[in-house]
C-alpha cells in the first residue's frame, strides 16, 4: 500500500526523534486516517493540516506529552 514509506520512516527514526521533534509529512488528500493509525501504533500525537483547497495535506506527528 502507499503507506509503507511513512511506516518505515517512523519505524526507522522514532528512536532518534527528540522530545521536541516532529515528523512532518506531505500526505494525499485521502491518507489522514492511515497516518493517524500509524501515529497511534507508535504512541504519537497526530495533527492534520488542510491545504487552501480544504484537502488534508500535511501530517505532524509528535511524541505524546
Amino acid at each position: 500500500d502507499g503507506m509503507i514509506f511513512y511506516r518505515e520512516i517512523v519505524r526507522s527514526y522514532l528512536k532518534n526523534l527528540a522530545d521536541s521533534g516532529a515528523f512532518v509529512f506531505e500526505i494525499g488528500y485521502d491518507q489522514a486516517k492511515d497516518i493517524e493509525n500509524i501515529a497511534a501504533e507508535n504512541d504519537l500525537d497526530c495533527r492534520i493540516i488542510k491545504d487552501f483547497g480544504g484537502n488534508d495535506r500535511v501530517a505532524v506527528l509528535r511524541r505524546k506529552k
